[in-house]
């Protein structure tokens, strides 16, 4: 169970966590199962004593569970680069890898049952059986318990497997004869001498001032002269930025500022879906909280990303109550209604989950909205053509009266929508617009109303694809 369970977390930053690359891995994960029980059971029949070949397997399959974090990168390299498999499914992409890296050493674990139950020759087959058994799933509880609660929060996906190969060598070392131990014992070396690092520096003005790896994601602060930047995932894009010297950032969280502006109200109560590390919460309460009666709540389904926030990011602000849960839980469980819903959520920074972007979703989001409410989604593109802009504005639309397109950078579009018609930036009076945001008015294009509607674009809890 570490290794099926772990194998989606080595794999997650090249193919995501889908449902898809879950089926594939725990496929090939019980099929090498089968074939090393199968293998096993013949191979119990040949054997007069099992004893050193049970712990010869453990030891093999320990170098190849240890070293395994090393093969991913250059696996998933091959697999993205080589002609014959560049075209292949996400789902043969990740059975190619999976296949490499795992498919032998859980064939070896596998085999080792057949093998230990026809050494209880003492006991019936029954009783060996039923045994053994109960002491693999125990096992296997305590599997899936420790990486997903203990070893990948403390120490992350590379050093679960590392310490996966230490443990079996242990093992084998204690259950072999003596000369018999050298090979674990120097598996055991070998492994010790390869101990996982990750590089610090990324050039002369950025280094990583904190890294970790949580149940979601990898986790980087990246410090450039007196600027923060939160990444998460193996990429470089930006989840949050800070600097204590200024509020805005350059970035696409500057826009969200200017939807207060776009309607009337004494209150402003702001629901922040996909909070992060605080940028845009800290950038509300300095623009507008003397303004407007102002409360935000700010969902964030990583605890780990809350800590780095607020030790890094200046995330605990006057205004701001924080949730560490998914954000469409939130919305089912709170009763509460709001002026301003944003939606800035993508996992691993790659991918916007499907459940957050159906019409069962967006209706559940209006449900908890003001009469003149605002919903707004960040919308990660470089064209309005592509499928993750066409689904999210046009299942917008479906829901709201008003759905509008405001591009403000080449790579981000904000899909913004209300039941009532909203101002356009022209509109705005001059004397109501902070005097840092009135550049983004014209620096930004016009927000345009969605006219044309397309119903296979439309997506729905049932059809709508894992990631978007």
């Amino acid at each position: 169970m570490i290794v099926e369970l772990t194998a989606v977390r080595l794999v997650a930053p090249f193919f995501g966590s889908s449902m898809e690359v879950w089926a594939t891995i725990i496929a090939l994960v019980m099929t090498a199962l089968a074939l090393g029980y199968f293998f096993g059971g013949q191979l119990s029949k040949k054997l007069r004593k099992a004893d050193s070949v049970i712990y010869l397997l453990i030891a093999s399959a320990g170098l190849l569970i240890g070293f395994s974090y090393l093969f991913v990168e250059p696996i998933v390299s091959f697999t993205s680069l080589s002609l014959h498999l560049a075209k292949f499914s996400l789902s043969l992409k990740t059975f190619f890898v999976v296949l490499s890296l795992f498919f032998l050493p859980v064939f070896l674990l596998g085999s080792i049952y057949p093998l230990i139950i026809a050494s209880f020759k003492e006991r019936k087959s029954g009783q060996a059986a039923g045994l053994i058994f109960a002491i693999s799933t125990t096992g296997s509880i305590l599997g899936t318990l420790l990486p997903s609660f203990v070893l990948i929060p403390l120490i992350g996906t590379k050093l679960t497997f590392f310490l996966t190969g230490i443990g079996l060598e242990i093992i084998a070392f204690i259950g072999l004869p003596k000369l018999q131990k050298l090979i674990p014992a120097l598996i055991l070396i070998l492994l010790l001498l390869n101990l996982p690092h990750s590089p610090q520096v990324l050039s002369s003005n950025e280094e990583i001032i904190y890294q970790t790896e949580s149940l979601y994601q990898q986790i980087k602060v990246i410090k450039n002269n007196n600027y923060f930047y939160l990444s998460l995932g193996p990429g470089s894009f930006v989840s949050s930025s800070y600097s204590p010297d200024s509020f805005l950032t350059g970035q696409v969280f500057d826009y969200f500022n200017l939807l207060p502006l776009l309607r009337d109200s004494h209150d402003l109560n702001v629901l922040i879906i996909g909070l992060g590390a605080g940028t845009m919460s800290r950038q509300y309460q300095h623009f507008f909280s003397e303004k407007y009666a102002l409360h935000i709540d700010g969902v964030e389904i990583d605890p780990e990303v809350i800590k780095v926030g607020k030790k890094y990011f200046e995330l605990e602000q006057p205004s701001l109550t924080i949730y560490a849960m998914d954000g469409r839980a939130f919305l089912n469980q709170t009763e509460k209604k709001y002026d301003i819903i944003i939606i800035d959520v993508y996992a691993r920074q790659t991918y916007i989950p499907f459940h957050l972007a159906t019409q069962e979703f967006i209706q559940k989001a209006k449900e908890h909205l003001q009469e003149k409410g605002i919903l707004a989604f960040n919308v990660a593109t470089t064209s309005l053509e592509s499928f993750r802009y066409r689904v999210i504005s046009q299942t917008t639309k479906s829901v709201f009266k008003f759905t509008y397109s405001l591009n403000v950078d080449e790579t981000n579009t904000l899909v913004i929508a209300s039941n009532s018609p909203l101002k356009s930036l022209g509109e705005i009076n001059r004397k109501e617009i902070p005097a840092d945001l009135f550049p983004l008015i014209s620096q930004t294009g016009q927000m345009g109303l969605i006219e044309s509607s397309d119903p296979n674009f439309i997506l729905r809890d049932d059809t709508a694809p894992e990631k978007l």
